[in-house]
């Protein structure tokens, strides 16, 4: 018997992907249901939003904000 789950394509640059793919490696919920190449992937119903705040929170901290920056001319 086939078996569906839900999923949502996410397709980003392959530098936001890599991250993607590393917090699903790192993550215990396994955001991703199957890896479609180096822009795509499937990632399962109802975990975007949280996989969304991780990336971001990741970007943030590899680059801040140069607002945030004490530098002034």
């Amino acid at each position: 018997m086939v078996k569906g789950q839900p999923g949502i394509l996410v397709t980003a640059d392959e530098s936001i992907m890599a991250i993607i793919k590393k917090v699903n490696e790192q993550n215990g919920r396994r955001f991703i249901l199957e890896d479609l190449g180096d822009k795509n992937c499937l990632v399962k119903d109802g975990t975007l939003e949280a996989l969304e705040a991780e990336v971001k929170r990741i970007i943030k901290e590899k680059a801040p904000d140069p607002k945030d920056s004490d530098d002034e001319a």
